[in-house]
């Protein structure tokens, strides 16, 4: 009989800390994040059913204190958010190095155009002169 009442105190414990680790319900949302990260072919539907399995379980967890409920879910929010905001940061940046780009290469085409004048009025002015081949010595 005192068997079975340890077993039961072991039980009782076990349940109590369960329930303390349930609270937070911070590791249960990264054991959904982490079981997707398997290469999953034929898996695919056990980790749906997973997922599935764990947000029930989540909406049936009532926390002592509901600012917690809010605080995970701001910081899940802000999680994605960071993830977005990073994707699209980095096109932003891709996209000013284009505009900069074109302004030096725009810039540097106006100068070569006008190298490229002044090279031909110098021509020009050989030509009119009757000594086209002057330029070429140098």
């Amino acid at each position: 009989m005192s068997v079975m009442a340890s077993k039961a105190a072991r039980l009782s414990g076990l349940a109590i800390l369960v329930v303390h680790v349930g609270e937070v319900a911070l590791a249960a949302v990264h054991a959904v994040e982490v079981g997707g990260h398997e290469d999953a072919g034929a898996a695919l539907g056990a980790h749906l059913a997973q997922a599935l399995h764990l947000a029930r379980v989540v909406h049936l967890v009532e926390l002592e204190h509901p600012e917690l409920d809010l605080l995970v879910l701001v910081l899940l929010l802000l999680g994605l958010g960071v993830g977005l905001l990073l994707a699209l940061l980095g096109t932003t940046q891709q996209a000013h190095e284009d505009v900069h780009l074109r302004v030096i290469a725009h810039a540097a085409g106006l100068q070569a155009l006008g190298i490229l004048q002044l090279a031909a009025a110098e021509h020009h002015a050989l030509l009119i002169s009757g000594d086209a081949l002057a330029g070429l010595d140098g």
